[in-house]
């Protein structure tokens, strides 16, 4: 790769590391769509995009906890089937055709509902229906095996839509979610995440230090409403990636 194409491949993964980090994600859309512009197999850029997920999401959580923003109780029915569905998602692959449209309506109307949902409603106070919560978590892991992300676009709009939680602890349980099931995804690929990791470890560096800025940001400088509509604009322009 020319050296002027690998600096803006840099830039683009710090960028996407940063805002994506800001609203708890680990920005896997993100980086594929940039790495969609490289020489990498769609394989290998999934991999990768796994790798860069798991520690972006790993430095968000950190600092979403550290915040006090994280809720165990809240967390765990979405968990517990996620994870070893995420682990059997990553075995399969879904038609492109039909993951494409699918995530992008979903990601249009979660985008529609965090931007404009009114201000008097931001407060959340509803419990989590512990059975519900379990299917959806299921079904995420799996879906978000498939495509390779870490499946935080579609659990953040959920939580705050349904009002279980606010924008700071969904950011905080979306990113040990993403964390969780990028690892799984990530062990369904162990041959090959070492050469991968040799070969390209700066863009995951890279993508840490994005991480660690968007994060701080997120998690101690930006408003509840301003984070939420953070989130429904990065899920708006994650649609256009999917078609590149």
């Amino acid at each position: 790769m020319p050296p002027t194409n690998e600096l803006v491949l840099w830039l683009g993964v710090f960028l996407v590391a940063l805002s994506y980090s800001c609203v708890g994600h680990g920005g896997a859309s993100g980086y594929l769509a940039l790495l969609a512009f490289t020489a990498f197999t769609s394989r290998e850029a999934s991999t990768l995009a796994l790798l860069m997920n798991v520690g972006v999401s790993a430095i968000a959580f950190i600092i979403y906890h550290r915040a006090r923003h994280f809720d165990v109780k809240l967390a765990w029915p979405f968990f517990v089937l996620s994870i070893p569905m995420a682990y059997l998602g990553a075995v399969f692959k879904l038609s492109d055709s039909v993951h494409r449209w699918v995530l992008a309506a979903a990601l249009l109307g979660a985008a529609a509902a965090l931007i404009f949902r009114p201000t008097r409603t931001e407060e959340p106070g509803k419990p989590v229906a512990i059975p519900i919560a379990l299917i959806l978590g299921a079904s995420i892991g799996l879906l978000s095996g498939m495509i390779g992300i870490g499946g935080g676009i579609f659990l953040s709009p959920v939580l705050i839509i349904m009002g279980w939680a606010d924008a700071k602890k969904t950011a905080a349980i979306s990113s040990a979610f993403i964390f969780l099931n990028s690892a799984s995804g990530i062990v369904a690929r162990t041959s090959e995440v070492a050469p991968m990791a040799s070969r390209h470890w700066p863009l995951i560096v890279i993508a840490v230090v994005g991480a660690v800025v968007g994060g701080i940001i997120g998690a101690n400088r930006m408003a509840p409403t301003t984070l939420r509509r953070a989130l429904g604009v990065v899920l708006l322009f994650a649609i256009p990636k999917l078609f590149m």
